[in-house]
């Protein structure tokens, strides 16, 4: 499947053949019914920030593939079709030939020169997650028994309001991924596919990560579509789902959040700055009182954020 790129450098979007230099690549992958104009909130600061951030969108799980699923009329059965094993493998594959582009380039072009084809962080929304962790080493016994593939030249894993295991227990799912993993959910990041994912359940299953280098980032009033990474609501409109008026409302505040936490998140994982792990220890932005290694429950007056630190 060939899939189609945007980059993201120093302050403007880019065609695959222009860019400035940069030492590490930032692979973005899609939600289901997205784009590659997909996160561009998050591509826009990760670029700001000395990353080559390209922006991956996936023939067949796409936006094109949502609106000819709405024209049938099926509603999520559809879109739940279009989650298939094959559309997950395929995912897998245009992530691993990115790299395998940025390599050749690397070969052949001396604008690529300081561009690590390894090192690499992967991050992706909704079902894009569910791409991301598969490159970690998720298990997926859903998907024809598909046991993870660990792709070495990935280092750090960003994964926006993830998707739960098809089948199986969490924590045999998620036993083989390694890499250090930035979780981010909200509490009104309910079910969008039928498949019964609520807010309490994708908060909760972090906990079933390996306990080492993971984070959560957990928003009160956020919900699925508060982290595409849009400016405009456009994810909802697509799928035909109605949002609460606080999660619209609040949006842009959870954006930037979530913007310069996973900024730091790779800067710490990636480029082992220091600083930036320094303030992910020490999370600036969250409310009163918001940090809670036990988890938050917002009871504090003025909560609206908790991040945990493991």
């Amino acid at each position: 499947m060939q899939s189609d790129t945007t980059i993201y450098f120093s302050g403007r979007p880019a065609s695959l053949r222009t860019f400035s230099r940069r030492n590490v690549l930032t692979a973005g992958v899609g939600w289901l019914g997205g784009s590659r104009e997909g996160g561009g909130v998050w591509g826009q600061a990760w670029a700001d920030a000395g990353f080559v951030v390209v922006h991956v969108q996936q023939p067949g799980s796409d936006a094109d593939a949502v609106r000819t699923a709405q024209r049938t009329g099926l509603g999520r059965v559809s879109r739940k079709e279009l989650a298939s094993a094959g559309q997950l493998l395929a995912r897998f594959q245009d992530v691993m030939v990115v790299l395998d582009q940025i390599a050749r380039q690397k070969a052949r072009n001396e604008k690529w020169a300081n561009v690590r084809a390894d090192g690499a962080g992967v991050a992706g929304h909704s079902f894009g997650a569910y791409t991301v962790l598969g490159l970690g080493g998720q298990t997926h016994s859903g998907h024809s028994g598909h046991a993870g593939i660990e792709e070495p030249r990935v280092a750090a894993l960003v994964a926006l309001s993830p998707t739960l295991p098809v089948m199986g227990e969490p924590v045999w799912a998620y036993a083989k991924v390694k890499c250090p993993t930035l979780w981010l959910t909200g509490m009104l990041d309910a079910d969008v596919l039928g498949n019964g994912a609520t807010a309490e359940k994708r908060a909760t299953v972090f906990d079933a990560l390996p306990a080492s280098r993971k984070a959560i980032l957990l928003l009160k009033d956020a919900d699925h579509f508060t982290f595409s990474g849009t400016a405009q609501r456009v994810g909802s409109q697509r799928l035909d789902l109605q949002r609460e008026a606080i999660a619209e409302q609040l949006q842009p505040m959870h954006q930037a959040l979530v913007a310069r936490t996973t900024t730091d998140w790779w800067r710490a994982h990636l480029v082992n700055d220091r600083s930036a792990a320094a303030l992910l220890a020490q999370p600036a932005g969250l409310g009163h009182s918001a940090v809670s290694r036990r988890g938050c429950l917002f009871r504090k007056p003025g909560c609206w954020a908790c991040f945990r630190l493991h």
